[in-house]
């Protein structure tokens, strides 16, 4: 998957993003608090929509648009839905309720091949749903997304697998994973050299923790593993060696030892989860998301220098990524300055949303070191609003 644009709409609130384009890598900076982490919120929510998922219970209506390419072709999905929710809930911040979806209109077409002509898949209203070849087809559930209803049509499998390939790295969730004793699968025991390509895939295109999938590696794919342990060695230098293993001082869920992550550095013995910095903890992750995850991945991460910080950037432009597309956000002036201002989004506020500019747009220095002092003097940056 590669996300090409995306353009979305809270209704009831009128908060509003026209369209934007995504690059390779994508860096949306600004003040805090101006709208940054809301556009990561959106393409988590159009991903929950296209698989089935409930929303958080405070969702608004939505109206949105989103272009990306999934196997060459090129998709856009658009569509709005409703929210329904009782009177009592509206008044309730601690309500348990999740908010009822109706689809309200829904549409997805695609352009095969660069060929210029749009082929329509399917769309619906309130009322009917047209689908490719079909015509009409019977009334489906309007809770639901088209997407996810008529997911195994072959027209439709590419958009979800498109959108499984969107990766929220979200450390504090990650760091919770815990596995027993006992993690090991059969089919992988027995696996041989003709197969090892397979399984490797499947491994990275399976939807489980990177802590496990980082397990499953040191025990099947040793090669890989080592790979992991190089470019987290090649950052903390004074780290000899890496491994997982059963710690009794950790408990997993069936009451057995759990695995967890140890490291050994220089003149000591190994050492265990609580005495390893967090830092470190997420770059390790990070480096096995990149390793374990389909090469055509979309990996987005919010408040880059609290998520991971400084140490990973390079990683970001390694050949290992080369085929990934990163979609961050920061405020960190030291982020900023280490990646291109051709790849800065800049996002400010206006009247009812927000608006994302490129470095161009504000005719910033032709250097990088010129255009860095004067996206630091630029309100748009500094105050979150434009002159």
């Amino acid at each position: 998957m590669k996300l090409l644009a995306l353009r979305y709409k809270e209704i009831e609130t009128n908060w509003n993003l026209p369209e934007i384009k995504f690059d390779n890598l994508s860096l949306f900076v600004g003040a805090s608090g101006v709208g940054k982490t809301k556009i990561l919120k959106a393409l988590s929510n159009l991903k929950r929509l296209s698989e089935g998922k409930e929303l958080e219970k405070h969702t608004p209506s939505l109206n949105w648009s989103i272009t990306f390419t999934e196997n060459g072709d090129t998709y856009t999905w658009t569509g709005e839905i409703e929210i329904k929710r009782d009177i009592e809930s509206l008044y309730k911040n601690n309500s348990n309720e999740t908010p009822g979806i109706e689809f309200i209109y829904e549409k997805l077409e695609t352009t095969k091949n660069n060929n210029i002509s749009v082929t329509q898949i399917f769309e619906r209203n309130k009322s009917t749903v047209s689908f490719i070849n079909d015509g009409i087809v019977p009334k489906v559930t309007a809770s639901k997304s088209c997407i996810n209803i008529f997911s195994e049509e072959d027209s439709i499998k590419p958009i979800q697998s498109a959108f499984e390939k969107m990766i929220f790295f979200i450390f504090e969730e990650e760091r919770k994973v815990v596995v027993s004793n006992n993690p090991r699968v059969d089919i992988l025991e027995t696996i041989d050299d003709s197969q090892y390509e397979s399984a490797l895939l499947a491994l990275k295109e399976t939807n489980m923790p990177i802590f496990l999938k980082l397990l499953f590696t040191q025990l099947y794919f040793p090669n890989i593993f080592e790979k992991i342990k190089r470019d987290f060695i090649n950052i903390f230098d004074f780290v000899e060696d890496v491994r997982l293993n059963n710690d009794v001082r950790y408990i997993s869920n069936d009451n057995s030892e759990a695995w967890v992550i140890q490291l050994k550095e220089e003149d000591t013995d190994w050492i265990s989860l609580s005495d390893i910095s967090s830092g470190m903890l997420k770059s390790l992750l990070f480096i096995s998301m990149t390793y374990l995850s389909s090469s055509s991945s979309v990996i987005l991460i919010d408040e880059f220098e609290n998520s991971l910080g400084i140490n990973c950037i390079d990683l970001l432009f390694s050949n290992q990524n080369s085929d990934m597309q990163f979609i961050l956000t920061s405020h960190h002036p030291y982020i900023v300055n280490n990646i291109s201002m051709n790849n800065w989004k800049i996002v400010s506020r206006v009247p009812g949303g927000i608006i994302v500019r490129s470095a161009s747009d504000y005719h910033l220095g032709a250097s990088k070191h010129e255009a860095f002092k004067q996206l630091m003097n630029l309100d748009a940056y500094t105050e979150g609003r434009e002159e």
